[in-house]
C-alpha cells in the first residue's frame, strides 16, 4: 500500500506577506540596481556639461588648422 506525503500546513496569505517582508535576500541586488542607475545619471550629466564645452573647443581647434 502506497502512502502519499503528508501536505504541509498552509500559512495565511499575511504571515506569507510578513516573511517575504522580513526576507533581507534581494536587498544587496536592489542596492546594487539603485547604485548602477546613480552612476548611469551621473555618467549622462557629465557627458552633457562637459561636452558642449569640448565639443567647441575642438571646433575653434579645428579651425585654427584649416
Amino acid at each position: 500500500m502506497l502512502l502519499s506525503a503528508p501536505t504541509p500546513p498552509r500559512t495565511p496569505p499575511l504571515s506569507a506577506l510578513a516573511r517575504f517582508l522580513r526576507d533581507e535576500d534581494g536587498a544587496t541586488l536592489v542596492e546594487y540596481v539603485l547604485l548602477v542607475a546613480l552612476l548611469a545619471l551621473l555618467c549622462a550629466g557629465a557627458i552633457a556639461l562637459l561636452g558642449t564645452g569640448a565639443s567647441s573647443k575642438l571646433n575653434s581647434a579645428a579651425a585654427s588648422l584649416q
